[in-house]
């Protein structure tokens, strides 16, 4: 008994001292509650055993590349279910840490914010059988590539606000069967490529304020045939063709204020049966089509204010 005691204490002793030296492998780096990779970051848990953790939040306070061994330490807490990392901006992390969340296998939310993403690559989160929520603020994205969120078969919620997003390509967003929420808002999107959206059949909120968004064609918001709200205030948009919400027929709230709107086309709200809610307003109208709402019969809420229109006749049928 006394033999096995004095193994236990030479062993502990060996370890601090491997970490002290900074000879540890990865698998064996205290992640909890404790500085490592060294002492670029440090990681908060609730709770310290090993494969006890189900909330791990990280702090990177340096330069920390993707071959540190500090990743391979996530190996000891495969249970982890939320996941938050955070980047000092001096240093920010400019890489998914894809071969970590692959040890953490039963995770259901991952933050990542205040990092340099720049392009988030292909399949950059496919495969996570659990994940319901990926949270991407403020982390310099400059795009994504075709299939940069593809096949997470329960993710309802994704946020890339306040990044440097230019460009929305078709298949970008490929095969997310539940996706409910998509927030876009506060990038520097232009343009959005025809079927951008076909992949979501369930999103029913669809964010995308605060961009630079010109135009829009008959299919760039094809496919969202669940959507009831969209957010397109503040954005650069002048014209509405006929037709242009053809691929939202459930929609309910639409927000276009303080865009540069001069003309909308007689057919651009066709099909909208159930919208109730339209917001016109700070835009530069001086008339509107002959029953310019007459595919709108549930529309109860109508705001025009702010604009150059002189006359108005005929908008409902």
């Amino acid at each position: 008994m006394e033999l096995k005691k004095l193994w236990k204490i030479l062993y502990l002793l060996a370890m601090l001292w491997c970490q002290s030296k900074g000879e540890v492998d990865g698998e064996n780096i205290v992640l909890c509650n404790s500085a490592s990779a060294n002492n670029s970051v440090y990681c908060t848990c609730d709770k310290d055993g090993m494969d006890e953790a189900t909330d791990i939040s990280c702090y990177i306070f340096g330069p920390v590349d993707r071959k540190n061994e500090f990743w391979k330490s996530f190996s000891r807490q495969s249970r982890v279910t939320t996941f938050m990392l955070t980047s000092r901006p001096s240093d920010p992390l400019q890489f998914v840490p894809m071969e970590t969340l692959a040890r953490i296998p039963l995770v259901e939310e991952i933050y990542i914010k205040e990092s340099s993403l720049g392009v988030l690559e292909k399949n950059s989160f496919a495969y996570k059988d659990h994940l319901r929520t990926i949270i991407l603020e403020r982390n310099e994205i400059t795009g994504l590539r075709k299939y940069a969120f593809s096949n997470l078969l329960v993710l309802t919620r994704l946020s890339l606000s306040e990044n440097y997003i230019e460009e929305l390509k078709k298949a970008s967003f490929n095969h997310l069967p539940r996706l409910t929420f998509l927030f876009l808002d506060r990038n520097n999107i232009t343009w959005i490529e025809d079927d951008a959206f076909i992949h979501l059949p369930n999103l029913s909120e669809l964010e995308l304020w605060d961009n630079k968004i010109r135009q829009l064609s008959p299919k760039s918001l094809a496919g969202l045939k669940s959507l009831r709200r969209l957010d397109l205030y503040k954005n650069h948009i002048t014209i509405l063709g006929d037709h242009v919400f053809h691929g939202t027929p459930r929609l309910q709230e639409l927000d276009l204020k303080d865009n540069y709107i001069s003309q909308i086309s007689p057919h651009a709200f066709d099909g909208l049966q159930l919208l109730s809610t339209l917001y016109l307003n700070h835009n530069r109208l001086k008339e509107l089509p002959d029953h310019a709402f007459f595919g709108t019969p549930n529309l109860r809420y109508l705001e025009l204010s702010d604009n150059h229109l002189r006359i108005i006749q005929a908008l409902s049928c």
